[in-house]
């Protein structure tokens, strides 16, 4: 969705994420942000849940994301 918006994952900029074992999981999302966002992480929350919409769900992420004009270079960040 982002790049069929003009975006990409360096371009999050806040995101939710619900978890049923934060514990669990910390370490995977943890390394997987880094790996995909270069280790720039957006401003975050996460929350424990008990269960989501489909029982074979273990984690659902809500990202917000910029879309730049064409113009408009990304921010260096560091």
């Amino acid at each position: 969705m982002l790049q069929a918006a003009g975006s990409s994952l360096q371009d999050i900029v806040m995101w939710t994420i619900y978890d049923t074992n934060v514990g669990d999981h910390m370490e995977t999302l943890n390394r997987i942000g880094r790996e995909a966002m270069g280790g720039v992480f957006p401003a975050s929350t996460k929350v424990g849940v008990t269960r989501l919409s489909h029982p074979d769900y273990l984690v659902e992420i809500d990202a917000v994301a910029v879309v730049r004009s064409p113009a408009q270079p990304a921010v260096e960040q560091g």
